[in-house]
């Protein structure tokens, strides 16, 4: 990652760890700010691949929960 695309992923992992701390672990609230990021399921997942095991387990919970979302409902 270079340049621009790296500098918004550290601000937006630094914003969820705040925002985690705010609302309690609210997986859903970060989430949605973080999609409001512009930041692409691509770009989220190449952040976790890279730094998954160093970044807080905040930052992992909230990008996995958008890069592999979970459906609800089950199977029909």
């Amino acid at each position: 990652m270079h340049g621009f695309k790296e500098d918004l992923l550290n601000v937006v992992a630094r914003c969820v760890v705040e925002d985690w701390e705010m609302t309690g672990g609210n997986v859903e609230y970060c989430a949605n700010r973080v999609r409001k990021s512009g930041l692409s399921t691509a770009e989220l997942s190449d952040y976790l691949a890279e730094r998954g095991k160093v970044c807080p387990v905040c930052v992992t919970t909230v990008f996995n929960a958008i890069v592999n979302p979970i459906e609800e409902g089950g199977e029909k």
